[in-house]
């Protein structure tokens, strides 16, 4: 499949934050990343920390961009809206870079089903090849 094609059936963005209030009375901060699959969209809710998580486990397996740093020079800390954008441009470079998108990535964004090439690639498809099987 060409890496033109393959960008296209999945499209990933971080357009808010959101805020969450675990059971200690502390607020979390979210990124909201929205995942358009085989035109169907959801979303996972990811700390900052579970970025950081993916960065490393990408590492080892293929070359990726440079993860964004939570420090600005000027500043103790990057402004969210700057930080998020990063995080997005970070996500979305991993899927353009790499002709087959990694496996520790569609787990991140709870894709599941994904094939290249002319495969099954969506739920539907398989679920139609089970009830034939069965009839």
């Amino acid at each position: 499949m060409v890496l033109e094609e393959l960008s296209h059936m999945i499209e990933v963005s971080i357009p808010s934050l959101e805020r969450e209030v675990d059971e200690s009375g502390k607020t979390k901060k979210l990124f909201r990343v929205e995942v358009l699959f085989n035109e169907r969209k959801h979303y996972v809710l990811r700390r900052n920390s579970e970025f950081q998580t993916l960065h490393r486990k990408l590492k080892k397996i293929i070359q990726t961009p440079d993860f964004p740093s939570k420090r600005n020079a000027h500043l103790r800390t990057k402004p969210l809206e700057q930080r998020r954008q990063e995080l997005e441009d970070y996500i979305q470079d991993i899927i353009y870079l790499n002709e087959d998108v990694p496996q520790e990535l569609l787990d991140f964004l709870h894709v599941k089903h994904f094939h290249t090439g002319n495969k099954i690639s969506s739920v539907e498809s398989l679920d139609e090849l089970d009830s034939r099987e069965y009839k």
